[in-house]
């Protein structure tokens, strides 16, 4: 649950490269672009965590914000 995280739990990513896939993958072909947009996700991660970034990562990065929360409503 969000309450009960903890600093480490998050991954620490590198902002600007993520922005940056935006305008790298953009001319890229349709069939390549989800696997771009992934391997720049990856690439961003700057701990040793070994953690996976979330897949909403690069929406996250378009908000400039210390903090970016949004929640998924519940059936």
């Amino acid at each position: 649950m969000l309450a009960d995280m903890q600093p480490e739990d998050f991954v620490q990513m590198d902002i600007a490269l993520l922005k940056r896939s935006l305008t790298d993958c953009a001319s890229a072909p349709e069939a390549l672009k989800e696997d771009l947009v992934n391997r720049y996700a990856v690439f961003s991660v700057i701990d040793n965590s070994g953690k996976t970034p979330s897949v909403e990562a690069i929406l996250h990065a378009l908000f400039d914000a210390s903090y970016v929360v949004h929640l998924h409503p519940t059936l």
